[in-house]
């Protein structure tokens, strides 16, 4: 049955054109119309060509769609019919027809695995099967010697699952050593200031703010020191009042005509670095001990040598904060200091009065030199010339230069059991 109406449209051009609507509910020899639920597409294909057939089986409508990778297909007939009322637009005829549709379902097929898997591959299998077990029952003996040549090649797919299991955990675990020696190199390379392994001027290799920062320089009060009239009473407002090295270089800094505040302030800071390694290993998680064992300095500069050079922890009940310092604290610790100490001597530094203070033996105070980039080395009479140093004094060195070649990292042979 057809219901018609008539309504009247205006064209682009200005003229009246009648619409007609036509509203169907019988069957039509045109192929009815479905509205397509695609799962596991997003967005739907468009560039497909769908076409619909009953099945003879059970008179089923079946929608099919494909290109060259895939098929879509229907998988189940809709319960309900005509569910929806879809509108058909004819621009030719100027016509608007309604008709019923229902929903359906479509869901995508690989071609490839249709290929990769025949209908009649479990018949195949069940025949060879059969075929083996007979030629092992009654086969002459070589029938049922090829069969044990072919299955001593064969390889379980359980065993197949296997061996990728392995190889993926050999992966993981070349993995893992990589990223450990990259943390190994991460952390032996932490214990030493940022540089510039470029610059082929020494002095710029480290900077000063590097190791002590604008806030901890201003921190430092010199002036008790400038007031001090006697060498004595100049040691008395050290930290550490026993250190040869500073003593050896504070005293004449201070009896020039024309005091170099720079190079006072740099030396003070030494001096906080020695006191606080001296107390560290004892006194490092009571920071008031600390702070009196320093002589009270400014908080920034107990702050940033606690940040610095200070492993924390938290305890898991109730939070309550841990210091601990360990070898690498230590080493670290030296290692800034002795930057600081190739600033203040130009770049040559004698390792002995420096290993005197730290109470370590020369041997490792020279390591760790080799590990901020210096050489030890014999210098030349020039050098000793051009530093004043006289030949009684003379000695090995660290010497820093540029560009800055750090030692490779070496990895020690494992040892056989």
């Amino acid at each position: 049955m057809e219901t018609d109406g008539i309504n009247e449209r205006t064209s682009n051009k200005g003229e009246k054109r009648k619409l007609k609507v036509i509203l169907e509910n019988d069957k039509s020899s045109e192929p009815t119309p479905f509205i397509g639920k695609f799962t596991g597409l997003s967005p739907a294909p468009k560039e497909l060509l769908y076409h619909a057939y009953e099945r003879a089986a059970n008179g089923h409508i079946n929608i099919v769609g494909e290109n060259e990778a895939v098929s879509l297909e229907s998988t189940v007939q809709p319960i309900k019919m005509n569910e929806y009322l879809i509108a058909i637009y004819d621009k030719h005829s100027n016509t608007v027809t309604f008709r019923d549709a229902s929903e359906i379902e479509i869901t995508p097929v690989l071609k490839r695995l249709r290929t990769e898997q025949p209908k009649e591959s479990e018949l195949i299998q069940d025949y060879y099967t059969a075929k083996t077990a007979l030629n092992k029952e009654f086969g002459s003996k070589k029938a049922r010697l090829k069969i044990v040549t072919r299955e001593r090649g064969e390889i379980d797919a359980l065993q197949v699952r296997d061996l990728d299991k392995i190889a993926t955990e050999v992966d993981e675990k070349v993995k893992t050593r990589a990223i450990e020696g990259q943390e190994v190199m991460k952390e032996e390379s932490g214990i030493i200031p940022t540089y510039d392994a470029i610059t082929t001027d020494p002095s710029k290799i480290y900077k000063l703010e590097d190791i002590v920062t604008p806030a901890e320089y201003d921190a430092i009060d010199i002036q008790d020191l400038l007031k001090a009239k006697t060498e004595k009473d100049r040691l008395t407002l050290l930290p550490y009042s026993n250190s040869n090295y500073v003593k050896s270089r504070l005293i004449p800094s201070l009896t020039v005509r024309k005091v170099n505040h720079r190079r006072i302030k740099m030396l003070m800071y030494i001096n906080y670095m020695i006191a606080f390694r001296s107390h560290a290993f004892g006194n490092v998680r009571n920071r008031k001990l600390m702070a009196e064992g320093l002589r009270n300095p400014p908080n920034i500069i107990l702050d940033k040598l606690y940040e610095r050079f200070v492993d924390r922890t938290f305890t898991k009940f109730g939070g309550n904060e841990n210091f601990k310092f360990t070898l690498k604290n230590d080493q670290k610790l030296i290692c800034y200091m002795l930057v600081l100490c190739l600033k203040l001597d130009d770049n040559y530094v004698n390792p002995e009065p420096i290993s005197e203070d730290l109470g370590i033996t020369t041997t490792k105070l020279n390591v760790l030199f080799k590990g901020i980039g210096c050489s030890i080395r014999t210098l030349s009479k020039k050098e000793m010339t051009e530093l004043g140093i006289t030949k009684e004094y003379g000695a090995k060195r660290a010497v820093l230069t540029a560009p800055l070649k750090l030692p490779e990292h070496k990895r020690g042979s494992r040892k056989k059991k």
